[in-house]
């Protein structure tokens, strides 16, 4: 089930949507615009193997931007804390991104 803005709207203030900071304007018809942090986090060796641990380079996005490389995996962190203990939250970059 997806949730409308409203419906994200109704369920912060009830407390079973975590969103913080919270800001309406980022609100749409049916998600909620979270924001990109400014640091990444990318593997240095591929594949990466998941039986052992594997290191990473962290990367701070500068105030111009920064092109991903293909066939790299990125780490990142939003500036807003979100979660739920009543829904399944999905997270997806924007399309227009």
């Amino acid at each position: 089930m997806i949730l409308t803005g409203h419906e994200i709207l109704r369920e912060c203030a009830a407390r079973r949507i975590l969103i913080e900071p919270f800001d309406v304007d980022q609100l749409n018809p049916n998600s909620y615009n979270f924001r990109l942090g400014e640091q990444l986090s990318v593997y240095r060796h591929h594949p990466v193997d998941p039986r052992q641990p594997n290191p990473v380079t962290s990367i701070r996005i500068p105030e111009r931007g920064l092109v991903l490389r293909p066939h790299r995996l990125y780490l990142a962190h939003t500036l807003e804390v979100m979660g739920s203990d009543h829904y399944a939250p999905t997270f997806a970059a924007r399309s227009s991104v």
